[in-house]
């Protein structure tokens, strides 16, 4: 009998797919498809405004907005917004 309540309280192992990592052009997400648009617009701003010395001035802010596009943490793009802190779980995980 004890051997059947063990058995029932042990939680099945389950296996969840790999995350997909198609992109909607050039394999990037929305997310830095918007920040690479929004970058492209700032760089033609300034090259109207203040010429190739400007947009040569700003070469650190180029540098960190590529930086956010391009790196990946834990598989992930960083400007996804869906990160949640390691130790976290979900209200239904586990709960009995």
């Amino acid at each position: 009998m004890s051997d059947n309540r063990q058995a029932e309280a042990t939680t099945a192992t389950v296996k969840f797919p790999h995350r997909s990592r198609r992109g909607i052009l050039l394999g990037l997400t929305a997310q830095q498809l918007i920040v690479v648009s929004l970058t492209g617009l700032l760089l033609l701003a300034v090259i109207l405004a203040r010429g190739v010395v400007g947009a040569l001035e700003l070469v650190p802010l180029w540098a960190a907005i590529a930086l956010l596009v391009f790196v990946r943490y834990r598989g992930r793009a960083l400007p996804t917004g869906r990160r949640s802190s390691p130790g976290t779980r979900s209200a239904g995980c586990g709960a009995s």
